[in-house]
């Protein structure tokens, strides 16, 4: 088995506690392709200077809380925080009111981005915060006359208030002066993934690149570009297609094929290649202990996200960005499943192959189950001069708990390695799954030796001669009945005269050649490795990622090998 170590930073996170950033809806993710809808004209806002602000300007506003037609609600500013979102980048406070919010006593998450205008029609800005103390009708607002400046700037996750603002805040949201004092708070947007529910990541996988995303069930959402105006329905998605992994949001303008929204981070990826999408919002779900939130629908891609920052995303319409196409079938006795994802930001590459393919299997075998799955994959993509590489493989990997996602091996590994390398692309991956229930494993027990015509178990010293041929049998047990496995080994000259381990083992207890840190070394692990349903004999100590002087493997069974034996060689 192989074990990857390599840093990798957490970019998402569950809401949780009364402390929040407006953020992204919970999501019910559509299957998805490119939609061929005309973008809006847009509204081209002019923004309202915050300079300009009195405390009890009447505001208005647009957001959704049903469908995709924005509805409006008001309020009134209560003050502005100097400074609060960043060095020169102020915080309005908003009170606000319409029927939705009045009926969940709250502004939500999925609210973020939704603009915000001055009396005269101008745009103050999007909402963006929500109080720490808990559900409440009070919102932050990032100035939109700087969001384009700021959208590169390190805004603080944390808006205090002063003696007065929190006297404002108190009064308006009937809560205590402390409780008001403890400000505003933005959290780690959640985003959502469909398919295999990511909780059970925690019983099967311990991979580091694995983050802790919502759940989110699949459904169609028809919904197009034009859909997308200010305080319409916003998404973002970092893959799209069997596993969508995404958020929505509110647009906060839109202009000449472009669109700005969020008002903060989806997953401050910065410059990125993110899909941009419609949504449909479903119901806004009240929650008595932090802010209420919203459902959608997510809709197929209308163009791409190019900034992901502090203040905001934004991005224009047109064709979707190219990325990795994922592509996977699996066959459960006389079920089967076969999907394809689109993964636009490499940084997931990784993650959602661990997700496409633990759903593929998962909708075939559709329930928890041990076993074992055959599977055949295939990697291709562009090394950093651009060229073509192919690595294959076929290998058999246990389920002990669960065969639908322990099922997945060590492909999604391979993935994340490659989408690490500097200059190395990965433009597709394919995998072919069978699927059965048997998890039994075998191990090797005992290794044989053909004496005067009959196989005899080697218990002592193996004396052989230099340049000779020796055939072992490995004895496997853990089926009842003993299951054998032959190989041939040649003795290399240059051991004459020297003892040597004899190294009998199954194929999942063997190191491999090569290394995960380069192409070159991943070429080399996926070229030499033994299978681990497979049986190897080395002669010889090997080095780390080297070839040991003398290796036979025996051909494969239809169970993972585990155990091995050591025998010490005497050569003459």
């Amino acid at each position: 088995m192989s074990h990857v170590n390599r840093p990798t930073r957490s970019i998402t996170s569950l809401a949780a506690g009364a402390g929040l950033l407006l953020s992204t809806a919970a999501v019910v993710l559509a299957s998805s392709h490119t939609a061929s809808s005309a973008p809006p004209g847009g509204d081209c806002a002019t923004p309202f200077p915050v300079a300009e602000l009195e405390s009890g300007d009447a505001v208005t506003g647009l957001t959704v809380a049903k469908g995709t037609t924005p509805a409006g609600f008001t309020g009134e500013v209560l003050g502005v925080v100097e400074d609060g979102i960043a060095p020169g980048l102020d915080m309005v406070m908003v009170d606000l009111t319409s029927p939705d919010i009045d009926r969940v006593k709250s502004i939500w998450q999925g609210m973020s981005g939704s603009p915000v205008y001055a009396a005269d029609g101008r745009l103050i800005g999007a909402v963006a915060y929500g109080l720490s103390y808990g559900p409440s009708q009070i919102a932050g607002v990032t100035p939109f006359e700087k969001m384009d400046d700021y959208l590169g700037a390190a805004s603080r996750s944390t808006v205090t208030l002063d003696r007065a603002d929190a006297r404002a805040v108190a009064r308006s949201a009937g809560v205590t002066q402390a409780q008001a004092a403890r400000g505003f708070k933005r959290l780690s947007v959640p985003m959502a993934v469909s398919g295999i529910n990511p909780a059970r990541i925690d019983k099967v996988a311990r991979r580091e690149y694995l983050r802790t995303p919502l759940a989110g069930a699949s459904s169609g959402a028809a919904v197009g570009a034009e859909t997308i105006v200010a305080g319409g329905n916003l998404g973002a998605s970092v893959s799209y297609g069997t596993v969508n992994y995404a958020g929505v949001g509110t647009a906060t303008s839109v202009c000449d094929g472009e669109v700005v929204g969020f008002g903060h981070p989806l997953a401050y990826l910065g410059a990125t290649t993110a899909a941009l999408h419609p949504a449909s919002a479903v119901y806004v779900q009240p929650d008595p202990v932090g802010a209420a939130f919203k459902v959608a629908n997510l809709g197929a891609p209308v163009g791409s996200i190019t900034d992901d920052r502090y203040a905001g995303i934004s991005g224009a319409f047109g064709a979707a960005p190219k990325g990795t196409v994922i592509s996977a079938r699996s066959v459960f006795g006389s079920r089967s499943f076969a999907g394809t994802s689109t993964v636009t930001v490499p940084l997931f590459t990784g993650e959602v192959a661990w997700y496409h393919l633990a759903t593929v299997n998962d909708r075939a075998v559709d329930g928890m189950t041990k076993g074992n799955a055959l599977v055949s994959w295939s990697i291709k993509g562009k090394d950093a001069k651009g060229k073509a590489y192919e690595l294959k493989h076929t290998d058999r990997y246990l389920g002990s708990y669960d065969v639908t996602s322990e099922g997945v091996g060590e492909l999604p590994d391979l993935v994340w390695s490659l989408s690490e390398l500097d200059g190395v692309t990965v433009d597709s991956v394919t995998s072919d799954s069978k699927i059965v229930t048997d998890a039994k494993r075998l191990k090797v027990s005992e290794v044989h030796r053909k004496v005067k015509g009959k196989w005899v178990n080697i218990t002592g010293d193996l004396t052989l001669k230099a340049g000779s041929k020796v055939t072992l049998r490995a004895a496997l047990s853990g089926k009842g009945t003993p299951v054998y496995r032959t190989m041939t080994l040649t003795v290399p000259k240059k051991l004459k005269g020297k003892k040597a381990p004899l190294w009998v083992r199954g194929g999942y207890d063997h190191a491999g050649q090569g290394g995960w840190g380069s192409l070159p070394g991943l070429k080399t692990y996926v070229a030499t490795k033994v299978r681990n349903d497979q049986v190897v004999a080395q002669l010889g100590n090997a080095p780390e990622g080297k070839a040991a002087p003398a290796q036979a493997v025996a051909g494969h069974t239809s169970n993972v090998v585990t155990g091995q034996k050591r025998i010490r060689v005497i050569i003459k």
